[in-house]
């Protein structure tokens, strides 16, 4: 059966969109760690044995136990890794659709789940083309927000963890000094944006209004291209006619293990 889109109203908190706990005041957006498990999994491997996956049989490969269940901690906090919630199954399908928009797609999941990465969106995603941002920058920036909760030193190390998840996206460059590139987005981007969209209850004109859609960095000309490709990809149907838009979600999340 085809994934189907959320109703209207639907209660975004069962997704975790609002979730008190932020990876990033420990870690980045660990898409090497997200890539691995991917990698060493089904698209229907359960939450419970990814989990053992992680912390008994060592796939990402860390030093010690503890590493391990922290890793575990960070990353389900990222991306849920439970294939029964919708953004991670979403996730999974275009992850296998569109292996060149990988890093787009791990961070609009990201940014559903994460408000540190997501109010730092606000000082990323406005930059201009080869405008730096440095650490101190991005410092003041989550103070801003962050300053009255979390101590100096978090969050010196939690603004070093969100450049360079922004780096791991493609909207940075740069070991040492960062520096405002252009996102590789496409058709299965954008139709997550969408997705993650109607997963917080937007319908209509505004689904093209979210931080999931800015990430893509694209042209309005471009999201009607990518639009258009993932109709012929059979992943939504798109209607607009007297200034009402009508979007449905059409991808099949199943996978065929033969």
């Amino acid at each position: 059966m085809p994934l189907e889109a959320p109703k209207a109203g639907t209660d975004s908190d069962d997704y975790g969109f609002t979730s008190i706990a932020s990876a990033h005041t420990g870690r980045t957006m660990m898409l090497n760690e997200l890539s691995r498990i991917l990698d060493s999994t089904s698209w229907d491997c359960p939450a419970e044995e990814i989990k053992r996956l992680i912390v008994e049989e060592n796939i990402l490969k860390k030093t010690s136990i503890s590493s391990r269940k922290k890793s575990y901690y960070h990353v389900e906090i990222l991306y849920s890794l439970d294939i029964q919630n919708p953004l991670f199954a979403a996730l999974r399908f275009f992850w296998d659709e569109a292996p060149d928009e990988r890093p787009l797609i791990a961070l609009e999941a990201a940014l559903f789940r994460d408000h540190i990465l997501r109010y730092s969106a606000q000082k990323i995603l406005p930059l201009e083309c080869d405008t730096p941002i440095t650490k101190e920058e991005m410092i003041g920036f989550i103070e801003q927000e962050y300053g009255k909760r979390y101590s100096p030193k978090l969050i010196d190390s939690t603004s070093r963890n969100l450049l360079s998840s922004w780096v791991q996206s493609g909207h940075l460059r740069g070991r040492i000094r960062k520096i405002r590139r252009r996102a590789q987005a496409g058709p299965a981007s954008l139709t997550y944006a969408i997705y993650l969209g109607q997963l917080t209850g937007l319908q209509g004109a505004s689904l093209f209004d979210t931080v999931y859609v800015d990430a893509l960095d694209a042209t309005d000309t471009e999201i009607q291209a990518y639009l258009h490709a993932a109709m012929k990809k059979g992943w939504l149907i798109y209607r607009s006619a007297g200034g009402i838009i009508e979007l449905t979600l059409t991808f099949d999340q199943r996978r065929d293990d033969t």
